[in-house]
C-alpha cells in the first residue's frame, strides 16, 4: 500500500483517538490538567500527516518522513505521560462525595481520561510502527 493511503488511515484513527479524548476531558471542570490545551498540537500533527506532496524526491520524502515519525513518537509519549501524571493524582485524590455525578466523581474522571489516554497512546505507537515499516519497505 502506497505510504500516503497508510499515513491517512493512520491520521483517522489518531483523529478519533483525539475526539474521544478530548470527550473525556470533559469531567475535568477546573481545568486542572487543561487536556484541551496540552493536546491542541495534535491537529495540527494530523494535517502535517497526510500533507504529503506528490513527485517529492527521494531526499525531500525521507525529511519528511522522519517528521512524521518524530510526530507520532511525541504523540505517544505525550499521552504516556499524562498516563502517569494522572495516576498519581488519582492515587492522591480524595474519594467521591455522596451525591456526586458520574464526571463529578474523582474516580470515574481518572479512569475514563487513563482508559482516553491509554488507547490515544496505543493508537499512536501503533501509527508509528505501521509507518515506518510500511516507508522502510517502500521507499529504502
Amino acid at each position: 500500500m502506497s505510504p500516503s493511503a497508510v499515513t491517512a488511515v493512520a491520521a483517522g484513527v489518531l483523529a478519533l483517538g483525539l475526539v474521544l479524548l478530548l470527550a473525556a476531558s470533559v469531567g475535568d471542570t477546573n481545568h486542572t490538567y487543561n487536556v484541551q490545551a496540552w493536546f491542541a498540537w495534535q491537529p495540527l500533527m494530523l494535517v502535517v500527516l497526510v500533507a504529503e506532496l506528490p513527485n517529492m524526491t527521494r531526499t525531500a520524502y525521507r525529511w519528511y518522513a522522519m517528521v512524521r515519525h518524530v510526530l507520532l513518537l511525541l504523540a505517544g509519549g505525550q499521552a504516556i505521560g499524562f498516563i502517569i501524571w494522572l495516576s498519581v493524582a488519582w492515587s492522591h485524590a480524595p474519594a467521591a462525595a455522596a451525591g456526586a455525578t458520574l464526571n463529578a466523581a474523582p474516580d470515574n474522571f481518572y479512569a475514563i481520561m487513563i482508559a482516553a489516554l491509554a488507547v490515544n497512546a496505543v493508537i499512536a505507537l501503533s501509527a508509528l510502527g505501521i509507518v515506518v515499516k510500511n516507508d522502510v519497505a517502500w521507499w529504502w
